[in-house]
């Protein structure tokens, strides 16, 4: 599996796994496997991340709350069409890669689907469906563990500090098998 960059969240709620499933990458070059899961409190607080891609590259592992990809989806008006790059906002300032997989899982849980005369164009899906079994796992009390993470699977952490005025600010990844 690729690498991927993450800032480790500490205060984050506990999120409880509901759902491990893969799907393809929209351009079907890497396997995606992603994690649905619920705030443990608050089951309607869904969420949703991608937790490994077969391919290169990278892309953010956090948590993506379903009502803020709902909250940037609504930007369009009414049932309009949208493009992928519609979903940057999510990952606002965090790897390129991610708005486009996160768009691979919305199509894989048929929450989102091709549509229109463009190619490229989506729009929602009715998720009534969907949100029902969802809501069973969740008052199931489903909260899968975790996959393991091997080393080379491990996210890469990358502690930014305030530099100086006089010294430029350096951000160094260490190396994949140090």
């Amino acid at each position: 599996m690729s690498k991927q960059t993450s800032d480790v969240d500490s205060t984050a709620p506990p999120i409880a796994i509901a759902k491990i499933a893969t799907c393809l990458s929209l351009s079907g070059l890497c396997e995606l496997e992603y994690h649905v899961g619920y705030e443990i409190g608050a089951k309607d607080r869904i969420c949703l991340r991608i937790w490994s891609s077969s391919g290169s590259g990278l892309w953010n592992r956090d948590w993506k709350y379903l009502s803020d990809i709902e909250q940037v989806l609504s930007k369009n008006p009414g049932d309009a069409l949208f493009r992928v790059t519609g979903l940057r906002p999510v990952y606002a300032g965090q790897s390129a890669n991610s708005h486009s997989f996160l768009a691979a899982v919305l199509k894989a849980e048929k929450l989102i689907a091709l549509a229109g005369t463009v190619e490229g164009e989506y729009a929602r899906c009715n998720a009534d469906v969907w949100w029902r079994e969802l809501q069973a796992l969740v008052e199931a009390g489903t909260n899968l563990p975790p996959p393991s993470m091997g080393v080379e699977d491990a996210p890469i952490v990358v502690p930014v500090t305030k530099a100086s005025k006089k010294s430029p600010k350096k951000v160094v990844a260490p190396a994949a098998n140090a």
